[in-house]
């Protein structure tokens, strides 16, 4: 786990980061799925208010992921989270879906 400051990304990635964040507004007391978390930059920045389970498939990033508030981190892939009962699966899917159909919002 990395304790890391926004100001040590590109400048162009903390750009974007700050503008989707300013667009989300003030999120508070959610359950967060962040699939395909990377290094954890938007996993750990809505954990502070937030309870997040981040996912994400590459191991290499996740070592370097940062964790200044705590999340839980997910080594693998869609099929982990069907495993783990996070997502239901689907019945029947003649075409592509999206994650989010499948998750359980409480």
């Amino acid at each position: 786990m990395v304790s890391k400051k926004m100001t040590e990304l590109q400048p162009w990635e903390c750009l974007m980061k700050r503008i989707v964040w300013k667009q989300l507004g003030d999120i508070r007391d959610k359950k967060i799925l962040d699939f395909g978390s990377g290094i954890g930059v938007t996993a750990n920045y809505l954990a502070e208010h937030n309870d997040v389970t981040a996912i994400e498939p590459d191991a290499d990033s996740i070592k370097e992921r940062w964790a200044d508030n705590q999340y839980t981190q997910i080594d693998g892939m869609l099929a982990v989270l069907f495993h783990r009962k996070m997502l239901h699966p689907p019945k029947k899917v003649s075409a592509p879906y999206r994650v989010e159909t499948f998750l359980k919002f409480k």
